[in-house]
C-alpha cells in the first residue's frame, strides 16, 4: 500500500506540501482521502496523529519501500519512514518524515548522478579555505545556494560538480577562477582588471 499526503490548503509550507504531491503523484493516483494531524503549527505535534480516513488513533511508525521520481527518473529509498493506521491500513507521512524522505530522494539522485555528497562540498570549499559566499561568488551563483548544497536540500548541477572537483585536484584552478571572476566583475562595471 502507498503512503497518502495531506490535500489541504492549510498544512504548512506549500514549497514542501507541492514538492511532496509532485513527488507521490503518480503513486498517489489523486487519492481524495486526507490525513489529518492534530498539530499547533507545521511540524510541532501537540498530541497523536488520528488518520483521517477512519478516525482512529491506532497509527504506528514502519518502513518500507518508497518510489519518487527526481529530475524524471526514478528513485527508490529503501527503508522510507511513515506512518500507518492500524485500523484502516492506510500509510501517510507526518511533516518530519516528510523533509526526511525528500533528503533521501536527493541523496539518492546524487549517487545515481555520480555528484559529490553535501559533505565532499563542505570539505572542499574548507580545504580552499572559501567562505560560502566567496564560492558562491567565483561561481556566479545567487545567495545561499552553497548552503542549500551543503546541507542536501539542493542538488547540484553536474558543472558545479565538475569544477568543484577541479579545484579540489589543483588548487592552483582557485586562482585561475578568481582571476577570471575579476574580469567578469569589472567588464559589467566598466572597470578595466590590470592584468
Amino acid at each position: 500500500m502507498l503512503p497518502t499526503w495531506i490535500n489541504s490548503s492549510s498544512c504548512g509550507s506549500s514549497k514542501i506540501r507541492d514538492a511532496v504531491v509532485i513527488a507521490f503523484k503518480a503513486e498517489l493516483k489523486a487519492q481524495p482521502e486526507a490525513v489529518v494531524f492534530s498539530r499547533s503549527d507545521w511540524g510541532t505535534f501537540v498530541g497523536t496523529i488520528i488518520c483521517a480516513g477512519c478516525n482512529s488513533e491506532k497509527v504506528k511508525k514502519v518502513r518500507d519501500e518508497f518510489f519518487a521520481t527526481y529530475n524524471h527518473g526514478p528513485i527508490i529509498i529503501p527503508d522510507a519512514e511513515m506512518c500507518e493506521c492500524a485500523s484502516c491500513g492506510k500509510r501517510f507521512f507526518t511533516p518530519d518524515q516528510v523533509k526526511a524522505v525528500l533528503l533521501a530522494v536527493k541523496r539518492q539522485a546524487r549517487v545515481e548522478a555520480g555528484l559529490l555528497t553535501p559533505e565532499e562540498i563542505v570539505a572542499i570549499r574548507h580545504k580552499l579555505g572559501l567562505s560560502q559566499s566567496e564560492l558562491e561568488r567565483l561561481f556566479g551563483l545567487g545567495p545561499k545556494v552553497v548552503t542549500r548544497w551543503e546541507t542536501g536540500r539542493v542538488v547540484h548541477r553536474k558543472a558545479a560538480d565538475v569544477a568543484l572537483r577541479l579545484l579540489a585536484l589543483d588548487p592552483e584552478n582557485l586562482k585561475r577562477i578568481r582571476v577570471r571572476r575579476d574580469e567578469v566583475d569589472g567588464a559589467g562595471s566598466g572597470v578595466v582588471p590590470v592584468a
